[in-house]
């Protein structure tokens, strides 16, 4: 299973989005590399807030695209920690409290395209991150 795309398609229960039909998945997927590596061909020159915002909605399009049976959302999110470690953010995490939020952010994306709930989302991880890290420092 690992490594390889899935080979049906699937229903994500509780989603508000339909995952891309399994025929198109390397396709998408490559759209999306387009996008990881103009960013990443830019990290240096993009804005932090311009950065996070381009990782998360790679994250979004990731989890709709549900290249895996199994595992998709764990992948996307510690895909997501790789590019953030790119610009030197610390690499976020949802406790369980948080992650109703999160999904429910990610929904808001799903039914509206409204990004300002889930970029919210990630920047309130991101400053988490940041005070965890820096009273672990002390």
């Amino acid at each position: 299973m690992g490594g390889r795309y899935r080979e049906s398609n699937t229903l994500v229960l509780g989603a508000k989005f339909e995952t891309i039909d399994y025929h198109d998945i390397p396709l998408n997927m490559m759209e999306i590399d387009k996008k990881i590596q103009m960013v990443l061909e830019n990290t240096e020159t993009l804005e932090y807030s311009k950065y996070v915002e381009a990782i998360v909605r790679i994250h979004h399009r990731l989890t709709v695209i549900h290249a895996f049976r199994d595992g998709n959302g764990r992948t996307a999110r510690v895909f997501l920690n790789m590019l953030f470690l790119k610009k030197h953010i610390p690499p976020i995490f949802f406790k369980d409290r948080e992650k109703d939020i999160y999904k429910d952010a990610l929904a808001v994306v799903d039914t509206t395209g409204d990004f300002s709930e889930l970029y919210e989302v990630f920047f309130k991880a991101v400053l988490g991150s940041n005070a965890i890290l820096s009273d672990f420092s002390r």
